[in-house]
C-alpha cells in the first residue's frame, strides 16, 4: 500500500476572535514546540499589516485596537530561520493557517485542528 503525503491544511474557518482567543492559539503553539525533543527558541508576536506591530499579546491588548487585519507571526531566535505567520486574519477573506515548518507533519495537523476548533467555536 502506498504512503500518501497530505499538506497541512491551511484554511480556516471565518469567525470573530477576540483576546482570549488569541491566548489560547498562542498556548496550543508553545506546547506543539514544548513537545520537541530538543527545545527550538522562538517569540510570537502580532502585527496588523502595514499599520502596526506588537511584540506580545499584552502589548496588543494595551494598544486596545480592533482590526478585522491581523497575523500572528512565529519568530524563530536563530536569524537565519525563516518567521511564519501561523494565523492571518483578513477582511473579506477566510482566515489562514501556516504549519511551523519546525513541527513534524503530524503536530503540524494536530496545531491546525485544536486552532480549527477555536475558529469553530466563536463561528
Amino acid at each position: 500500500m502506498k504512503k500518501v503525503i497530505r499538506d497541512v491544511a491551511d484554511r480556516l474557518l471565518h469567525a470573530n476572535i477576540y483576546l482570549d482567543d488569541l491566548k489560547e492559539i498562542e498556548g496550543i503553539v508553545r506546547a506543539a514546540f514544548a513537545a520537541l525533543p530538543e527545545p527550538v527558541p522562538f517569540a510570537i508576536k502580532y502585527e496588523i499589516p502595514s499599520e502596526h506591530s506588537f511584540k506580545s499579546l499584552e502589548d496588543l491588548k494595551a494598544h486596545g485596537l480592533r482590526s478585522s487585519n491581523l497575523q500572528m507571526i512565529l519568530v524563530p531566535s536563530n536569524p537565519l530561520q525563516i518567521r511564519k505567520t501561523v494565523v492571518a486574519m483578513r477582511r473579506m477573506d477566510n482566515p489562514s493557517f501556516g504549519a511551523p515548518i519546525q513541527l513534524p507533519t503530524d503536530a503540524q495537523w494536530a496545531v491546525f485542528s485544536q486552532i480549527e476548533a477555536v475558529f469553530a467555536a466563536r463561528r
